[in-house]
């Protein structure tokens, strides 16, 4: 049984990082812990597994990461990538202390390769926000006049695009709606909630949104996000308009102008729809349809080679 375990154990590391090195991302032990797939640690020496897999030649280690045997160049790519990103956590930081400022915004946390620090220096930022309920369409139009003004919103032309350093919100959840579509639970999903980075954690929504999403761990299950301990009361001035909103015509009137932002956005998202994943009114996944599955595609062809 140990034997099987271990075995079982080494291919749970090889998947993991093949999968991340379909991003150019080596991994420290701490991290192939928390993102191990489909294999739940007990008292498994992962120590152990790994020094096995570099004496079989399955694996190397340079410094305290760890890749794929032949696959040396991504270490390199990742350090290169750190100081950008690093940049760009900054940015995202400063702008998120001014969205913030929106009373309906609940949670926000960086996404995509900037969570993990593994952004290239032309790279856009990418934000995952939670509103509260009757209030998205209106928030992500009040944060596109905030960007336009302060020129933070991306431009894709025909001819050139212009996302360095930009702001990409593109992933809106209500509060009362936050638990991911069973057709969307995936691999690919499962990794974007995991590596997210909590900036804003008002009433610890963040918390709420994990539990919310529990499949997560039939993916990841050792994974645990301790940035989601992060907690932060709303400012007073933001915390006595919400408290405003108890009175219903407020209420009333806030659900009119969020229907109303939704309709008039929705008609202009119909345009994109090679990039629209779902738009609903209280769900926003403003990504490419096929970015996951072009990602899981390849890790199936990848774990061919393990």
């Amino acid at each position: 049984m140990v034997l099987n375990n271990s075995r079982r154990l080494e291919k749970a590391v090889l998947k993991t990082l093949s999968y991340h090195n379909l991003f150019h991302y080596p991994l420290k032990q701490k991290e192939i812990k928390r993102l191990l797939i489909k294999y739940s640690l007990a008292g498994d020496d992962l120590s152990k597994i790994l020094a096995g897999l570099i004496k079989k030649g399955k694996v190397d280690k340079e410094d305290d990461l760890f890749f794929l045997k032949g696959r040396q160049a991504i270490v390199m790519i990742r350090k290169k990538r750190l100081k950008p990103s690093l940049k760009k956590e900054k940015i995202a930081q400063e702008m998120v202390n001014i969205i913030k400022a929106v009373p309906f915004v609940k949670g926000i946390a960086l996404t995509g390769g900037l969570a993990m620090l593994n952004s290239n220096k032309n790279d856009d930022i990418d934000l995952f926000i939670i509103t509260k309920k009757n209030t998205l369409w209106l928030t992500r139009l009040l944060l596109l006049a905030i960007l336009t003004v302060l020129k933070k919103r991306p431009r894709i032309g025909k001819n050139k695009k212009n996302l360095k350093d930009k702001i990409c919100a593109n992933l809106f959840l209500e509060e009362d709606a936050l638990k991911i579509r069973k057709q969307q639970q995936n691999l690919f999903i499962a990794h974007e909630i995991a590596q997210m980075k909590v900036l804003v954690n008002r009433g610890d929504i963040l918390q709420t949104f994990l539990q919310e999403n529990i499949w997560v761990k039939s993916y990841l299950p050792n994974f645990l996000n301790n940035q989601t301990s992060k907690k932060e009361t709303v400012a007073k001035r933001n915390s006595n308009f919400l408290k405003k909103q108890d009175d219903n015509v407020v209420v009333g009137l806030v659900k009119i102008l969020n229907q109303f932002a939704f309709s008039w956005q929705e008609k202009i998202l119909q345009k994109k729809k090679k990039q629209i994943k779902q738009v609903t009114l209280k769900t926003a996944f403003l990504v490419n349809k096929n970015q996951g599955q072009m990602i899981l595609q390849k890790y199936g062809k990848a774990l061919k080679k393990i």
